[in-house]
């Protein structure tokens, strides 16, 4: 993604090209692409870069702080975010966010999104890069759940049902992890820009966390505010303590490790943020919230049968996500493997190259036609003619 962001009503489409259309009067710009197909041995970061629009006069054209998010738009609407982070007052700002674990979405055809909650045209450049990068200590998760679509959240909407959600875990799930971005803001007045608001987290009807999101450090973004508003005693306006936010900086996200409360089955998630200032229709505060679930699938130990030189300083793990399998050699280099078949009980196979600058190898199932879910890996140190070790998996 690589395009402008701005709000005009009269010319929302400026900034839309052949492959990128503008929403909200051009606050929002979407985009299709086709990502890579990846196994759970890659690590995926986004890498934002955003730019003030300069004017003729050598200023910018907007020079506050804009909540903004990026985020991917799910086929049933949900919108789960990337990157969330405010701009700085008028500064050009990179951010770098590992998006891992929401790997299971990135890859194939997607539609990611860029918003910015700018009032000025000509206001923003943006520019959003996935990166792939092999990584033998990556195991990512075999699942994501939305848990919370990317909203603004006031006091009506906090309830002591809602914002919740219904969804079953599924067998064999080792590990759960929830993360939750939260910032809080406010129209005509203060308190929820500067007042934080407990967030209690709920799993059918248990309360499992509750946190006062808030930010601290927002001084040491005074390089990327350039435009602040700076006060006697040489305060700027950046400087001041928010709601889990900064003006320069992403949101760091709340990482909730929900593994106990989480046993395969059926399970409601609710959310609730407590007290949300509320005056009247014109002066009220507000929370942009969004979550996501990670699963991770079962993680299993190789049945190690008949094996010629076996040696138990050389043992695997064998990792089962969806439709792949991922052999980990743990104690060795894979710099003695040349090869490696899949062969399921019918006697079909294919050998797969091993790559040599990595400890693991992922065989894709859903190429194979299994017989009772059973499948051998034989690994081997040539074309087939010595065979290091056969794992049988069920």
């Amino acid at each position: 993604m690589n395009n402008g962001i701005q709000f005009d009503a009269a010319n929302p489409n400026k900034y839309a090209t052949a492959t990128v259309k503008c929403f909200d009067n051009g606050r929002e710009i979407r985009t299709n692409v086709t990502l890579p197909q990846v196994d759970s041995t890659t690590q995926i970061k986004a890498i934002l870069n955003v730019h003030p629009v300069p004017n003729s006069s050598g200023y910018v054209y907007d020079t506050w702080d804009r909540a903004a998010s990026f985020h991917l738009l799910t086929e049933d609407s949900n919108r789960i975010e990337l990157v969330k982070m405010c701009t700085g007052f008028g500064g050009d700002t990179r951010h770098e966010q590992d998006v891992s674990s929401l790997a299971p979405l990135l890859k194939g055809n997607v539609t990611i999104c860029g918003f910015i909650d700018t009032w000025l045209p000509n206001a923003w450049k943006v520019e959003l890069k996935l990166k792939y990068t092999r990584n033998s200590t990556t195991v990512n998760p075999s699942q994501v759940i939305p848990i919370i679509s990317w909203k603004e959240f006031k006091r009506k909407d906090i309830t002591a049902v809602k914002p919740s959600i219904t969804f079953t875990i599924p067998q064999k799930t080792y590990k759960s992890v929830l993360t939750l971005y939260t910032s809080g803001h406010a129209i005509n007045d203060n308190p929820d820009e500067f007042t934080t608001k407990e967030h209690v987290l709920y799993v059918d009807g248990k309360e499992v966390f509750r946190r006062s999101p808030w930010r601290s450090d927002c001084k040491s973004f005074r390089s990327v505010n350039p435009y602040s508003a700076i006060w006697e005693g040489d305060i700027w306006s950046s400087d001041l303590d928010r709601s889990n936010w900064c003006p320069g900086d992403e949101v760091v996200p709340f990482l909730i490790d929900l593994t106990k409360s989480l046993p395969p089955g059926q399970h409601t998630i609710r959310l609730s943020i407590e007290n949300i200032h509320f005056v009247n229709d014109t002066q009220f505060g507000y929370w942009r919230v969004s979550s996501f679930l990670s699963n991770w699938g079962p993680e299993q130990t190789a049945i190690l049968t008949k094996g010629i030189n076996f040696s138990n300083t050389n043992t695997c793990r064998i990792y089962n996500a969806e439709s792949q399998i991922i052999v980990r050699f743990q104690n060795s280099t894979p710099s003695s493997y040349k090869s490696i078949a899949l062969v399921d009980i019918s006697g079909k196979k294919r050998i797969i190259s091993v790559d040599q600058n990595s400890r693991s190898i992922t065989l894709d199932l859903s190429r194979y036609i299994s017989v009772n879910g059973s499948y051998i890996v034989i690994v081997t140190d040539g074309p087939e003619k010595f065979v290091k070790k056969i794992l049988y998996i069920q």
